[in-house]
């Protein structure tokens, strides 16, 4: 986490956009039609509603933990 506090915002961000989309590939996560991986909210607050999928267990504890870093690199500065 400390490499992550000398960055920019903007860097941050697209750091962890970076290690969003190789988990999402490796993990086979699914795509919107517009090609894009859904993000962690869209899976962990809109699933019952609209996924076309259901994450595992491990996926879930991946993406909650994720949005709670996500959360907290938008909150540095």
């Amino acid at each position: 986490m400390s490499k992550l506090t000398k960055l920019k915002e903007s860097q941050r961000l697209s750091v962890l956009s970076d290690i969003y989309k190789d988990w999402c590939k490796s993990n086979n996560m699914p795509k919107h039609d517009d090609g894009n991986y859904y993000s962690a909210d869209d899976i962990v607050l809109d699933y019952y509603q609209q996924m076309p999928f259901e994450p595992t267990e491990q996926q879930w504890k991946f993406l909650s933990a994720f949005r709670k870093i996500w959360e907290y690199a938008e909150e540095m500065n």
